[in-house]
Protein backbone atom coordinates (compact mmCIF):
# COMPACT_ATOMS: atom_id res chain seq x y z
CA UNK A 1 0.00 0.00 0.00
CA UNK A 2 1.58 3.14 -1.33
CA UNK A 3 1.77 6.07 1.54
CA UNK A 4 -0.14 8.52 1.96
CA UNK A 5 0.87 12.61 1.42
CA UNK A 6 -0.63 15.14 2.82
CA UNK A 7 -0.51 18.32 1.28
CA UNK A 8 -0.65 21.58 3.86
CA UNK A 9 -1.60 25.00 3.24
CA UNK A 10 1.50 27.57 2.59
CA UNK A 11 0.00 29.27 5.85
CA UNK A 12 0.26 25.93 8.02
CA UNK A 13 3.80 26.09 6.66
CA UNK A 14 4.82 29.50 7.90
CA UNK A 15 2.99 28.85 10.68
CA UNK A 16 5.53 25.58 12.00
CA UNK A 17 8.77 27.83 10.17
CA UNK A 18 8.30 30.39 12.46
CA UNK A 19 7.58 28.41 15.41
CA UNK A 20 10.73 26.60 14.55
CA UNK A 21 13.33 29.37 13.30
CA UNK A 22 11.53 32.48 15.35
CA UNK A 23 10.72 31.22 18.76
CA UNK A 24 13.29 28.59 18.96
CA UNK A 25 11.42 25.56 19.49
CA UNK A 26 12.90 22.36 17.86
CA UNK A 27 11.71 20.52 15.34
CA UNK A 28 10.63 17.39 16.91
CA UNK A 29 8.24 19.42 19.87
CA UNK A 30 7.08 21.14 17.29
CA UNK A 31 6.21 17.65 15.16
CA UNK A 32 4.90 15.98 18.33
CA UNK A 33 2.86 18.93 19.16
CA UNK A 34 1.24 19.27 15.82
CA UNK A 35 1.11 15.51 15.17
CA UNK A 36 3.30 15.95 11.71
CA UNK A 37 6.94 14.22 10.53
CA UNK A 38 9.87 15.93 11.79
CA UNK A 39 11.35 15.30 8.06
CA UNK A 40 8.75 17.98 6.36
CA UNK A 41 9.47 20.18 9.60
CA UNK A 42 13.16 20.07 8.48
CA UNK A 43 12.40 20.46 5.05
CA UNK A 44 10.13 23.22 5.26
CA UNK A 45 12.81 24.51 7.75
CA UNK A 46 15.82 24.36 4.99
CA UNK A 47 13.63 25.86 2.02
CA UNK A 48 12.87 29.01 4.42
CA UNK A 49 16.31 29.71 5.63
CA UNK A 50 17.70 29.00 1.65
CA UNK A 51 15.03 31.17 0.70
CA UNK A 52 15.50 34.68 3.58
CA UNK A 53 18.96 33.74 2.72
CA UNK A 54 18.30 35.01 -1.24
CA UNK A 55 16.07 37.81 0.05
CA UNK A 56 18.50 39.28 2.15
CA UNK A 57 21.64 38.72 -0.19
CA UNK A 58 19.34 40.27 -3.46
CA UNK A 59 18.37 43.02 -1.04
CA UNK A 60 21.61 44.19 0.06
CA UNK A 61 23.69 43.93 -3.76
CA UNK A 62 23.57 47.37 -5.34
CA UNK A 63 25.65 47.99 -8.89
CA UNK A 64 28.28 50.68 -9.00
CA UNK A 65 25.72 52.83 -10.81
CA UNK A 66 23.14 52.46 -8.04
CA UNK A 67 25.45 53.84 -5.28
CA UNK A 68 26.60 56.69 -7.82
CA UNK A 69 22.66 57.35 -8.24
CA UNK A 70 22.20 57.09 -4.62
CA UNK A 71 25.12 59.04 -3.82
CA UNK A 72 23.80 62.09 -5.99
CA UNK A 73 20.56 61.74 -4.58
CA UNK A 74 22.04 62.24 -0.66
CA UNK A 75 24.66 64.80 -1.96
CA UNK A 76 21.93 66.97 -4.03
CA UNK A 77 19.11 66.51 -0.63
CA UNK A 78 22.61 67.62 1.11
CA UNK A 79 23.19 71.23 -0.22
CA UNK A 80 19.90 72.02 -0.43
CA UNK A 81 19.56 72.02 3.12
CA UNK A 82 22.07 73.49 3.73
CA UNK A 83 21.45 76.59 1.93
CA UNK A 84 18.04 76.28 2.92
CA UNK A 85 15.94 75.37 0.52
CA UNK A 86 14.39 72.52 1.57
CA UNK A 87 11.73 70.59 -0.13
CA UNK A 88 8.93 71.19 2.36
CA UNK A 89 6.97 74.11 2.20
CA UNK A 90 7.82 76.90 4.38
CA UNK A 91 6.06 78.31 6.82
CA UNK A 92 4.74 81.78 6.62
CA UNK A 93 6.73 84.44 8.77
CA UNK A 94 4.85 86.10 11.40
CA UNK A 95 5.51 88.90 12.47
CA UNK A 96 5.26 90.08 16.41
CA UNK A 97 4.98 93.52 15.14
CA UNK A 98 1.86 95.03 16.33
CA UNK A 99 0.11 98.01 14.73
CA UNK A 100 0.16 101.47 16.00
CA UNK A 101 -3.45 102.13 17.35
CA UNK A 102 -5.12 105.69 17.49
CA UNK A 103 -6.81 105.72 20.66
CA UNK A 104 -7.82 108.96 22.00
CA UNK A 105 -5.24 109.22 25.57
CA UNK A 106 -7.94 110.69 28.36
CA UNK A 107 -5.63 112.40 31.00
Amino acid sequence: MPKRSENYPQEYIDYITKLVLDENLKCTDVARDQGISVKNIYRWKTAEQKRRSEADQAQDYKTPSEYQEREKELLKTYTRTRRGKSDSKKRPRTSFRTTKCSLPVHL
